[in-house]
């Protein structure tokens, strides 16, 4: 299965274009309040190891069609790439191609063109990119791999950041899973910093999250981000740069369940804060500042 994949990887490339890459970026934070560390592999791939409660990794590469491991047999691919030309007059036309070898799939997708005039001529090239997309088993152990957590299909595109949150919730939500966040750049503004908030603390509740000057009331006061439900992210805000507190009240209420305490946010930066439960679980709630 594995010679399958390479060689309709590598038909691709000779026959289309250019192959941008086959790895995803992954990073883990470990929201995994019952356990002290976990290892994330991928296939038959250790890829990060022993990763603390309360931490978020750098970034590892993660292949998406399945050739950073023994075997790959249970991941799915699929390759998408442009690749037109026309000359003397414009002209863009679009193929499509499916392959189907065992599980893996291809298609042919127009991307960006360039067009050059002159007088008496117009030239439209088509600059040729490849991008791999896959499913990839991702398996979750924990403390020192004596136990498998999380078994999760993840779908990966190549040349893509992703950050994964190690979740297990409380009650009848208790079942530990992955959330798969794909990251996408930001544009700052002028002056201006962003910062998220991620909510993966299952004891929080539905909350709306206030940002507010050290001493400020939430009293009288919208909240920057209403009902923000545990699992769940923030759009990024700009924010002029300062001393806040970020804060949650319970959903409709001004009832506090979480408060950052003064923290200094720099100009020009992308920032997300995590904020999860306490080691075994509950309040008080913790955060981590990271930059993007």
């Amino acid at each position: 299965m594995r010679r399958l994949v390479l060689l309709l990887a590598a038909w691709l490339v000779g026959s289309c274009g250019h192959l941008q890459g086959d790895k995803a970026d992954v990073r883990v934070f470990n929201a995994l309040y019952e356990y002290e560390t976990l290892d994330l592999v991928v296939g038959d791939q250790p890829k990060i190891e022993d990763l603390p409660y309360g931490v978020r990794s750098d970034y590892v590469g993660v292949s998406v069609v399945g050739n950073d491991d023994g075997a790959g047999d249970d991941d799915t691919t699929t390759t998408t790439k442009a690749s037109t030309t026309s000359a003397s007059v414009s002209s863009t036309s679009t193929s499509t191609l499916a392959a189907s070898v065992a599980d893996v799939t291809a298609a042919l997708v127009t991307t960006t063109s360039t067009t050059t005039e002159s007088s008496s001529t117009t030239t439209t090239s088509t600059t040729t990119t490849t991008l791999a997309t896959g499913t990839r088993t991702m398996l979750v152990f924990v403390d020192s791999l004596a136990t498998q957590l999380i078994e999760q299909s993840v779908s990966l595109t190549s040349d893509q950041k992703y950050t994964i949150y190690a979740y297990e919730g409380v009650g009848s939500g208790r079942l530990a899973r992955l959330i798969v966040e794909k990251e996408t750049k930001q544009k700052l503004i002028k002056g201006k910093l962003k910062i998220r908030i991620a909510d993966m603390a299952p004891s929080s509740g539905v909350v709306d999250v206030y940002v507010l000057a050290p001493g400020q009331s939430i009293v009288g006061r919208p909240p920057a981000s209403p009902r923000l439900t545990p699992t769940g992210l923030t759009e990024y805000l700009d924010v002029d740069p300062g001393r806040y507190r970020i804060v949650f009240a319970q959903f409709g209420t001004k009832t506090i369940v979480f408060d950052s305490g003064a923290i200094d946010l720099s100009d020009g930066t992308v920032q997300t804060m995590i904020v999860f439960d306490k080691k075994g679980g509950g309040r008080p709630l913790q955060y981590l500042l990271a930059t993007d």
